[in-house]
């Protein structure tokens, strides 16, 4: 497990760990028309993603993961079945 990944899992823990409800994952986004690449961490709880508290976490979060040359995108998203078995089979996706 490399570096960028630890930092990911760390950041997932801390989610779960506000709500024991919350499924949390991140993915990897790669578009192929862009020469950019970001981790988007899913959150399906809306009420945690539009706390205070959640954004003054994630406001942190950016800050290292700029220092670490990192890209994030928080979202909020009801997950489904299909879309992580998706990210499963691209090889991209974490979860804890």
């Amino acid at each position: 497990m490399n570096n960028e990944e630890k930092f990911l899992i760390e950041i997932l823990r801390k989610i779960e760990s506000l709500d024991k409800e919350v499924l949390t994952y991140a993915y990897k986004v790669k578009p192929d028309t862009s020469p950019h690449e970001w981790w988007e961490i899913s959150v399906s709880s809306a009420e945690l993603y539009c706390s205070d508290h959640f954004n003054k976490l994630t406001s942190a979060w950016y800050k290292i993961a700029r220092i670490k040359k990192i890209g994030l995108l928080f979202v909020f998203r009801l997950n489904t079945s299909e879309e992580l078995l998706l990210r499963f089979n691209e090889r991209c996706l974490i979860m804890i």
